[in-house]
């Protein structure tokens, strides 16, 4: 209690001591967001109106406009590019001001359009980007429906499915480290042999908590009358964990994998930066181990 009430004080003090500089101070921004005890104060403040934002979306940004307009009529089709940094941050570009080159190509493009002022309303980019994209949130499919006047329970269910309509388990375990090796096998099996996998769960190519993952898979070649070929592979689950030592092995033998798949977050995206760490169902950390994944 008496270590509560202390720190509580320590941090009035110091917010008392900073305020007369942050109303005088041309860079009141180091101050806001860099110098405890005020960046607390401030962050507790934009988490709870970007929140409130974000929670009355329909009614806070009922009126935005860009207010932009255009002179200029195009001779013909135009393609534009939006770029989303989104596995960086912005005060490490240096089109923000970063003092090193992390982005010599796109500083040089003449018509760029730069957004500087652009928060997320989420941590996760299958949330965030169609957000920015759209006023429709991920959970309102059915506002997607009923805006494009589709309704499901009068679809035809024998109509012929289209190549990207078709599921796979692919998509299930992309997000876990060997879950790209895994799909891809199960690809080249196919590719190679002319018929599927009889267990498409190729699970001694899963990351697991391993840092290194090799395995050998034997393919029979249809081109070459069923002679097997074997598939040598790597998968490193953590790029800090063991990705220095598989280019020490290649650069001491170049032909010593076909592929190797480099999942830079332990365990797979699901334990990535910005997601809570999952100790059940889709993580793989002790001591849950061994769980099943299923495509």
């Amino acid at each position: 209690m008496n270590v509560g009430l202390s720190g509580a004080a320590l941090m009035a003090l110091g917010m008392l001591a900073l305020w007369p500089a942050y109303h005088v101070s041309e860079q009141r921004h180091v101050l806001r967001d860099e110098i405890f005890p005020l960046n607390v104060a401030y962050n507790v403040y934009l988490s709870a109106s970007e929140f409130r934002k974000a929670y009355n979306f329909e009614k806070t940004s009922a009126d935005f406009t860009y207010e932009a307009s255009r002179e200029a009529e195009a001779p013909g089709r135009e393609i534009y590019v939006y770029i989303i940094g989104e596995a960086s941050r912005a005060m490490s570009w240096e089109l923000y001001g970063y003092e090193r080159e992390t982005n010599p190509r796109l500083s040089q493009v003449d018509d760029l359009v730069i957004f500087r002022d652009v928060l997320t309303q989420s941590n996760t980019t299958h949330k965030s980007v169609p957000m920015i994209l759209s006023s429709v949130r991920t959970n309102e499919h059915d506002e997607l429906f009923r805006r494009k006047g589709v309704n499901p329970l009068k679809m035809d269910k024998k109509r012929e499915r289209g190549t990207l309509e078709i599921y796979t388990g692919a998509g299930t375990i992309f997000g876990v480290s060997g879950g790209v090796m895994e799909a891809a096998l199960r690809t080249a099996y196919f590719v190679l042999s002319g018929e599927e996998l009889k267990n498409a769960d190729i699970e001694i190519v899963r990351g697991h908590n391993n840092a290194i993952v090799e395995a050998t898979i034997p393919v029979p070649i249809k081109a070459k009358g069923g002679q097997t070929v074997d598939i040598r592979i790597c998968v490193v689950n953590g790029a800090n964990q063991g990705l220095e030592e598989v280019l020490h092995r290649v650069r001491l033998d170049k032909n010593r994998y076909h592929f190797i798949e480099v999942m830079n977050c332990p365990g797979g995206c699901v334990n990535g930066g910005g997601q809570p760490v999952q100790p059940v169902g889709t993580a793989w950390l002790n001591p849950t181990l061994p769980l099943p994944l299923r495509a």
